[in-house]
């Protein structure tokens, strides 16, 4: 078969550039409204040329009497709210560059740890990770006018943090407490917190759930802000955790903090369920999981007799017939024990009964595995399901303390390097309730990173899968300190440096205690041939920064123009796999999506996600290397290729202008430029 020869055309290249933009929620929404309500929408023209925008008059007919136009109505506004709305819907154009340096296990964890400014961190997220968390946990500022630091420019949130952060000049920059005296105390808060629960809300699973910690200065406004962005009626409870001690606050030793619950859609949550140990788990929840079930219509393996010492039981397993045990009838019908038996004998007997029944493989009606059998006081036989359900007290009591928290970060680093974390144990009791063995728990206040090593631990002693994603400011630590040491004198300039390395010792701490039984199991589970699954003890760190992409920064409304005129469009100092992760965020690929290298004509050639997105980012493309991208599709067979080169990297025009062409015959018709 002879190769297709191609003529040269004599035009621009016909590869498009790469759409530089994240999620942009205002359009995602408009898109939805004209799906229910298309004849509320006209076809209108501005700067950015022709596009649907809403006819606010025709939509007020369609709703009628649903549209609210008294001027007194309860609401919950406060200045700054609608600014702080279009703050979350304006799109950022910023990246996460990859650290493999700080990191552990880097090509093989699915673990993420992002250093940033959690707003433009939750945008850039919002495609990768659109409806993929089941669980978010977040520990923010709780406004006491010294911890939380508020900037006062938002002109440009990505450029506020790079001078932030030192990357660019700060000149301008002013940062300070919001301190109480401030007559925009509750404001600033809220205009913080609204724009990043918004985004929060959409990274969410429909049966997601997210938990916020907070304390008595702005538990009022939280509930009415969440209530207001996840709806009043998804709102499942506001846990009270018991501190275990407390600190004088006026007239009151406070005692307690708040833990508010919310769905994403509380008609899709099952029950919540348990599976640690009573340390963890309230009393009152132990005591709700102890009670257990009458032993009634336990189900029996075939060929089970029911004959035991001292005849305690008679009969064979099937037939309907009546089995006596001492003085109560345990009656089974159709191989089901049919009712709960009462035992007038001393606990002697009881116990070899309960000897008897222990190994056994027993289900209820569900068919709910029961992982053990018990005697009420009043000699009822009773029976606990594994994984029980339970419904968990809104009062958190014999969980963990504060000091519970230090005490867990001293364990680490051998001193107190960060005041008040939460204890890894609440953390894990959250975790433990809601997720499952493939979930994605998300932190983007991760503060000395708690839910990560929660995370671990939870993984280590279930052998669950459960993965992190955290995300901290790299704010600077308190250099003053009542204890002793400091913690830059412990080597700690930022919390997020802190957040990092207590995940590194976690994992190193986890490695030498699981070191004998992950040999022995790999060991049994090699002879027999299968699979071995290791722990995931590792994470990825990311850093914001601003875009790869030269156009991208300098006119971003003139994007397409700015991208085709540009020779190299990527910055010198950033590196392939810096602009590689940056395609991911913009494709919506997940960043811990498996990622294979390979050579084709000496170029290297990036295979994302088993062929989704084919990267090359070399110079002097050849129509070799082209063809050998070609033949992928059909080596790899995925249901979708999409393929991206550097503009400036292909060998010269007649690759540039044939390049589509030859990747539309192999089937790939998604090919874009940097």
């Amino acid at each position: 078969m002879t190769k297709k020869k191609f003529k040269v055309k004599n035009q621009q290249t016909p590869i498009p550039p790469v759409d530089g933009l994240t999620l942009n929620i205002v359009e995602q929404n408009i898109e939805k409204l004209r799906e229910l309500f298309p004849d509320a929408f006209a076809e209108a023209s501005d700067e950015h040329g022709p596009r649907w925008k809403v006819d606010i008059d025709s939509l007020r007919e369609i709703l009628g009497e649903y549209v609210e136009d008294k001027p007194e109505r309860y609401s919950f506004n406060w200045n700054g709210k609608a600014r702080a709305r279009r703050i979350a819907q304006t799109p950022s154009t910023g990246t996460l560059r990859p650290c493999p340096e700080e990191s552990v296990n880097w090509d093989t964890t699915q673990n993420i740890f992002i250093e940033g400014d959690n707003l433009e961190v939750l945008k850039l997220l919002q495609k990768s990770y659109h409806k993929k968390v089941k669980m978010i946990y977040i520990d923010p500022p709780y406004n006491t006018g010294k911890e939380f630091i508020y900037p006062d420019k938002f002109a440009d949130n990505l450029g506020t943090y790079l001078k932030y952060t030192g990357q660019v000049d700060e000149e301008g920059l002013k940062l300070s407490a919001n301190a109480e005296t401030s007559g925009r105390y509750h404001t600033n808060w809220l205009n913080m917190m609204l724009p990043r629960l918004k985004l929060a809300r959409n990274l969410l699973r429909d049966d997601g759930v997210i938990f916020i910690s907070i304390d008595d200065v702005e538990i009022a406004n939280l509930r009415k802000l969440c209530d207001e962005i996840f709806d009043e009626e998804n709102r499942l409870s506001d846990l009270v955790w018991d501190l275990g001690s407390g600190t004088a606050a006026g007239h009151f030793t406070r005692a307690h903090e708040y833990i508010l619950v919310l769905a994403k859609n509380k008609n899709t949550l099952t029950n919540f369920k348990y599976n640690g140990t009573a340390e963890i788990i309230s009393e009152r929840a132990v005591k709700k999981i102890s009670r257990g079930n009458p032993a009634s219509r336990i189900s029996f393996p075939a060929g089970i007799e029911f004959e035991g010492d001292n005849a305690i039981f008679s009969g064979t397993f099937g037939r309907s017939e009546k089995i006596t045990v001492i003085d109560g009838p345990m009656v089974f019908e159709k191989g089901r024990l049919a009712s709960s038996v009462t035992i007038e004998a001393g606990w002697a007997m009881r116990n070899q009964i309960l000897s008897w029944l222990e190994g056994k493989e027993t289900y209820d009606t569900k068919g709910q595995r029961v992982s053990r059998f018990y005697f009420s006081k009043k000699g009822v036989l009773q029976y606990e399901k594994e994984r029980g359900f339970i419904n968990p007290p809104s009062v958190l009591r014999q969980i963990a303390s504060t000091k519970r928290g230090s005490e867990d970060i001293v364990s680490l680093f051998g001193g107190k390097v960060l005041d008040f974390p939460k204890p890894v144990a609440l953390l894990q009791y959250l975790v433990q309730l809601i997720c499952d063995s493939e979930d994605i728990i998300l932190d983007f206040f991760s503060g000395s990173c708690t839910s990560a090593e929660s995370v671990l631990l939870h993984n280590t002693e279930t052998e669950a899968s459960v993965k992190f994603v955290c995300v901290q400011l790299p704010e600077p630590c308190d250099q003053s300190s009542d204890t002793g040491k400091t913690a830059l004198e412990y080597g700690f300039a930022t919390i997020a440096e802190i957040g990092k390395e207590r995940i590194r010792r976690v994992i190193k701490k986890i490695e030498g205690e699981q070191a004998e039984k992950v040999k022995e199991a790999k060991g049994r589970l090699d002879g027999m041939g299968e699979e071995v699954q290791d722990l995931d003890l590792g994470f990825k760190v990311f850093k914001l920064d601003a875009s790869n992409i030269k156009p991208w920064d300098a006119d971003f409304d003139n994007l397409e123009a700015e991208l085709f005129n540009a020779v190299e469009n990527i910055k010198p100092d950033r590196s392939e796999a810096d602009v590689l992760y940056e395609l991911l965020l913009k494709y919506g690929l997940d960043l811990a999506v498996p990622i294979e290298e390979r050579k084709i004509e000496s170029k290297t050639v990036y295979i994302i996600g088993a062929g989704a997105l084919v990267v090359c980012l070399a110079d002097k493309i050849s129509l070799k290397v082209v063809e050998g991208i070609a033949a992928l599709k059909d080596e790899l067979k995925p249901e979708v290729m999409r393929v991206v080169f550097k503009d400036a990297g292909f060998a010269d025009d007649v690759v540039k202008t044939n390049t589509v062409q030859i990747l539309r015959q192999a089937g790939i018709d998604d090919v874009k430029s940097l």
